[in-house]
């Protein structure tokens, strides 16, 4: 399952976006996807991006140290990174949360764990009938905005793969949250993981047998104010259409 997402840097959006740009291109022919419509894609991901990054630490700025915020690079358990979610007032916001739910006695120090110390995936088949997510599901949605995410390959764990959608440069993983005591700092802070659904797409699924829940852009509002009742969820996440996902060698996407 996901345990790696990433955000990247403006040059490697630019070299993944033209990677991805050229695979569309081989699959649906040359004119499928213009060179001008591609360097929109570009921007518009690169402008996103920058204003999460900002609302997140005007939201964060006096709550963390400015060097435990991660703007760019790999997100791992344990890791802070901007997330989407609602302010109590209804609006739409970001901050910080550190990425996967810590688990049973591992409060203490949790930005230092292994990858065995999180909950980073709940199921979305499951996820409200189980205690450890069915509270939050119904009330603490939230959104993991994010350029790609990675897994080994079922075949090859070493080899490192990178999914990304072909058009829509950010990709928007539904995700749940909620607020733990830092044994380390005696803070409150909120902790976030993602929900995963089985792959639809044949070359998804020849690495892995689960991916993330992809919220398409337009629809984020709703899901983070889809309802309060399992059913209610349950026909959100049914009715989301999965993007068609560049699967990219690690070396490819960043060379």
């Amino acid at each position: 399952m996901p345990k790696r997402f990433i955000l990247m840097t403006e040059n490697e959006v630019r070299n993944t976006r033209s990677v991805a740009a050229r695979m569309y291109r081989e699959r649906f022919g040359a004119h499928s996807l213009s060179e001008d419509d591609a360097i929109k894609d570009t921007e518009h991901t690169i402008a996103q991006h920058k204003q999460i990054l900002k609302l997140a630490r005007e939201t964060n700025e006096k709550t963390f140290d400015a060097s435990e915020m991660v703007d760019y690079g790999f997100i791992q358990p344990g890791l802070m990174a901007p997330v989407v979610r609602l302010t109590p007032g209804s609006e739409i916001t970001a901050e910080y949360m550190r990425f996967g739910f810590p688990q049973p006695l591992k409060y203490i120090s949790i930005s230092k764990g292994s990858f065995s110390d999180y909950l980073c995936n709940a199921r979305s088949e499951s996820v409200t009938e189980k205690p450890t997510f069915a509270e939050h599901v119904l009330i603490h949605r939230c959104i993991l905005p994010v350029m790609g995410y990675w897994e080994g390959s079922v075949n090859s764990p070493e080899r490192d793969i990178l999914h990304m959608d072909f058009k829509s440069g950010l990709m928007y993983l539904a995700g749940i949250y909620k607020s733990v005591k830092d044994g380390a700092t005696g803070k409150q802070i909120s902790v976030c993981c993602i929900l995963t659904q089985n792959p639809v797409q044949s070359e998804v699924k020849k690495v892995h047998d689960r991916m993330p829940v992809l919220i398409e852009g337009d629809r984020i509002g709703e899901w983070l104010t889809c309802g309060t009742t399992p059913g209610s969820v349950r026909e959100f996440i049914a009715a989301q259409k999965t993007p068609l996902l560049a699967v990219v060698n690690r070396m490819t996407a960043f060379s």
